[in-house]
């Protein structure tokens, strides 16, 4: 896209925000919502969060140094005003909107996610009162606490990323080097947009939770060091490497310059990312307070398909660290380049896998720190690791599920420390090449089985495969006492398939696989055996009828069975007042016998296999 060009896409967004706000007017008529006018103004700044920035580097460090002090002056301003009394407050599901604004008529409040979730900030002077008198609408009331970033200060200067290395990042890029059609939402402290090796790099307008804009600065650092990591610019000759060459990344300001973070600024993040459509959100902050309320956003945002990663927490413990405990998070462990777990890094049972998070080369804020790159400390960056493998695995396979991403990221981990899942390394250090080596190839078709046999040939079944990018089935047979496989290429859309002109009697093997749309094979199935006309009788004898009768004598005929491999019959009788069947036989190739020493006068039946 050539910048002449972005006049008119400007133009035809601004028709289309209009033409929404239009829509959604008449609809908020119908429902009488009272939040109509926040729905709708979240709903244009979510759509413009994710949009590329119109910005030009700016190689003037003074200039940018002056606007980031006024930014400083400004949010302490805020910083002064900022009301410690405030709550998280949820309403019940049984009272409506109406009700509710009513009721915060007398309060100052702010709306976090879109007004169905029933969730605000508010001011509230005597929360004891507040409580009690409001039991009845009010599900729950949590203080607006505060997060820390997860970082600790290291020297300053090393000639080389030793992380990449240790992760063989080189061969997972052979799988993939990413997309910018992933999004990865940093809810961090911002992005220091000047810097050289993050300018060229796709980095989305986001939103700044404290000024209330899109997201122009970084408040203390922490968010380029991790974004650096994630999605520095890569292959351009200029600084380091990120996991993603391509990525595109959402910054989300909620870190105050004196380092501070309020959680209601993290939840109302975490539903903007959700909302946004992030494919993966990176939070390297945390406390050890569960906040249910901040769990309630983690669950939404899972539930919309965004993978969640978290730093593990850096007081060295085993106490529990939120959000990265909640369900369904990765908690993310920290290893030094010995692959050792880091003295600072927490341990416990929430800890799902370890990544390098000590003396990590990454992109730094020169406003805040005074150089390009700075070598950090802390699970703040160990997360990030995993969240640039979350966002080449979305790249991948576009239809991962945060389920599917988790199961993955476990499995293929390098185990470390006890053997298998330890509260230190958790599942082990992550392996960024095999889970995407995984991930490409198809999953082992199942079920093989032989359907049916005949003459000279078999019918194999197995189950389909679910896979959305599936190509084709290779289906293989072999004599058994073979060593060559024959195959048969099979369209992805059958679970069934005749071989034929095999060889009665002789055993065969068989076995399938599967291939998808980027040609990479899955593993066999099991090995099946079965032989043509194994386990198959020859048909039924018809005509069988009596062709003459004598004393104590009775001759029979019937047709002739038609099959190749025929032994002969066995014919039957027994008196009609009797229940015991008697063997005339077995009979060889014939269409007649005659059964003697009956009684004259007794009736009798007669059958033929």
């Amino acid at each position: 896209m050539t910048k002449k060009n972005r006049p008119i896409i400007h133009l035809f967004l601004s028709i289309f925000l209009l033409y929404l706000c239009l829509a959604g007017s008449f609809a908020d008529t119908v429902t009488n919502n009272p939040f109509s006018n926040n729905d709708k103004m979240r709903t244009e700044n979510l759509m413009v969060s994710k949009n590329p920035i119109n910005f030009s580097f700016n190689n003037n460090r003074l200039s940018q140094s002056l606007q980031d002090y006024s930014n400083d002056q400004n949010e302490k301003s805020l910083e002064q005003n900022h009301n410690k009394n405030k709550y998280l407050v949820k309403f019940n599901d049984l009272v409506d909107q109406q009700e509710i604004f009513t009721f915060l008529s007398t309060y100052e409040y702010r709306m976090i996610g879109y007004s169905t979730e029933k969730l605000f900030l508010i001011t509230i002077n005597d929360i004891d009162e507040f409580a009690l008198s409001n039991s009845g609408i009010v599900e729950s009331i949590e203080i607006d606490q505060t997060r820390q970033i997860q970082i600790t200060p290291s020297d300053p200067y090393y000639n080389y990323q030793w992380a990449l290395p240790a992760l063989n990042m080189t061969k997972a890029w052979d799988v993939s080097t990413g997309s910018n059609s992933v999004y990865v939402a940093v809810i961090d402290s911002g992005i220091y947009r000047n810097h050289p090796d993050l300018v060229y790099s796709d980095i989305r307008n986001g939103w700044d939770y404290i000024f209330e804009e899109y997201c122009n600065w970084d408040s203390v650092g922490h968010g380029t060091n991790v974004t650096g990591i994630i999605g520095a610019t890569t292959n351009n000759s200029i600084g380091i490497s990120g996991m993603n060459w391509n990525v595109a990344i959402v910054p989300l300001r909620v870190v105050w310059s004196d380092g501070s973070i309020y959680i209601s600024d993290v939840i109302s993040a975490i539903y903007d990312a959700a909302d946004l459509g992030c494919n993966v959100i990176n939070l390297s902050l945390g406390s050890t307070s569960f906040v249910a309320a901040e769990n309630s956003a983690i669950q939404y945002a899972l539930s919309k398909g965004c993978i969640v990663v978290s730093a593990a927490g850096n007081d060295g413990t085993s106490s529990k660290f939120y959000p990265a405990s909640y369900s369904g998070v990765l908690s993310v462990a920290s290893v030094d380049s010995n692959l050792i777990h880091s003295y600072f890094s927490q341990y416990n049972d929430a800890i799902d896998v370890s990544a390098p998070g000590q003396d990590i080369f990454t992109t730094s804020s020169w406003l805040d720190d005074g150089y390009d790159y700075v070598y950090a400390d802390g699970t703040s960056f160990s997360a990030p690791y995993v969240s640039g493998l979350a966002a080449l695995s979305v790249a991948t396979n576009p239809s991962i599920t945060p389920a599917k991403f988790e199961n993955l990221l476990k499995t293929t981990s390098i185990d470390l420390g006890q053997p298998g899942f330890d509260i230190y390394y958790g599942h082990g250090l992550i392996n960024p090449a095999k889970l995407l080596y995984t991930l490409i190839q198809p999953s082992a078709p199942t079920g093989l089985m032989i359907h049916s046999v005949s003459d000279k040939s078999i019918v194999l079944s197995w189950n389909p495969i679910e896979e959305y990018d599936l190509y084709s089935y290779q289906l293989e047979y072999k004599n058994n006492t073979s060593t060559t496989w024959s195959y048969l290429s099979i369209p992805k859309t059958s679970t069934n398939y005749v071989i034929s002109n095999l060889i009665n009697g002789v055993k065969y093997d068989f076995r399938i696989k599967a291939k998808n749309t980027l040609g990479y094979w899955s593993p066999y199935s099991e090995i099946v055996q079965g032989s043509p006309l194994d386990n198959v009788a020859p048909p039924i004898p018809i005509g069988l009828k009596v062709t003459s009768v004598n004393d104590k004598q009775v001759t029979l005929g019937w047709t002739a069975v038609s099959a190749a491999d025929l032994a002969g019959y066995n014919l039957e009788y027994k008196a009609d007042s009797s229940e015991t069947w008697l063997t005339h036989g077995p009979l060889g190739k014939v269409t007649a016998t005659t059964i003697t020493g009956l009684e004259n006068g007794t009736s009798y039946s007669f059958r033929i296999s």
